[in-house]
């Protein structure tokens, strides 16, 4: 998917123009991060926005609740980021964000022993290993 904002790029006397989806791809580490941190900020007609303009208005407002990501981050990838998301209509439905992020939708449970797993079947959750 193509953002509208872009980039110049100067070649010789010439510039070009690159857009920022295809000149800063992000990981889905990064991507799926971004996606939990604003997944109750984009709801409703949130996750209608579709103008950069907008999208950073939104998370100008929110700006205090997610200091430590925008610091880890960065104001502008993040603005980017949520783009993205908006874009792909991640923030829509739980079906499109497991489609989008297939292994990362899934709770992560520590493995157990065999031994631990079986006691923990015989004793029963409210029982003390």
């Amino acid at each position: 998917m193509m953002l509208c904002t872009s980039v110049p790029h100067s070649t010789s006397s010439q510039v070009q123009y690159t857009s920022l989806s295809s000149a800063m791809p992000y990981s889905s580490a990064d991507k799926w991060r971004v996606f939990l941190a604003y997944r109750t900020v984009f709801t409703g007609p949130y996750a209608q926005i579709r103008k950069s303009k907008k999208v950073r208005e939104v998370i100008e407002q929110h700006k205090a609740s997610f200091k430590p990501l925008i610091k880890d981050f960065e104001f502008n990838k993040v603005v980017n980021i949520v783009k993205t998301l908006l874009d792909q209509r991640v923030f829509e439905s739980k079906l499109k964000a497991k489609i989008v992020f297939p292994s990362s939708s899934k709770p992560h449970q520590p493995a157990m022993s065999n031994r631990t797993s079986r006691k923990m079947m015989l004793l029963g959750p409210q029982q003390k290993l």
